[in-house]
């Protein structure tokens, strides 16, 4: 009887600083995810496995980046590591040992990887809709959908 009682009693009230903290302590795979992928290089990581195997020095070469004086940069060699080993920890990319002398590994997407591109490739998408491309529009511009500014000027219903 009592499990009963204790089903059926109304949960306590709670104040909105213990309401932030369960919040805060449940996982969300969501924000989990994002903690991921915002690492810097993690995206063009996923993105150059998409096309196939890649041996380290190949990844590396592949990732290149324009720095804010316009001079080229490669992804720095412990960082690119560092983010094939989280990849590895999820479950998103697998290491496979081609050779001991000389160390050689292969990376490639698993089925978790190719899944994240369609992601990626999505929210590709939508950005290319959303986004503003102009740098003068500020940051986080919205733009209209193409073919929004039609529906806007004729209303839902497309009447003028």
């Amino acid at each position: 009887m009592r499990v009963m009682e204790t089903l059926l009693t109304a949960p306590a009230p709670v104040d909105d600083d213990e309401r932030t903290s369960l919040i805060d302590d449940r996982f969300c795979p969501v924000v989990e995810t994002m903690r991921l992928l915002e690492q810097k290089w993690t995206l063009q990581v996923v993105k150059e496995l998409a096309n196939g195997k890649r041996r380290f020095c190949q990844l590396q070469h592949a990732l290149r980046g324009d720095s804010r004086d316009g001079n080229a940069r490669d992804v720095n060699p412990k960082t690119l590591s560092q983010r094939l080993k989280g990849l590895e920890a999820y479950g998103i990319v697998s290491r496979r040992m081609v050779s001991d002398i000389p160390p050689n590994v292969e990376y490639e997407l698993t089925c978790r990887g190719h899944d994240l591109v369609q992601v990626i490739d999505s929210i590709d998408a939508w950005a290319r809709k959303w986004m503003e491309a102009s740098p003068c529009a500020g940051a986080g511009a919205m733009a209209e959908p193409r073919g929004a500014a039609s529906i806007v000027a004729t209303g839902a219903g497309g009447r003028a």
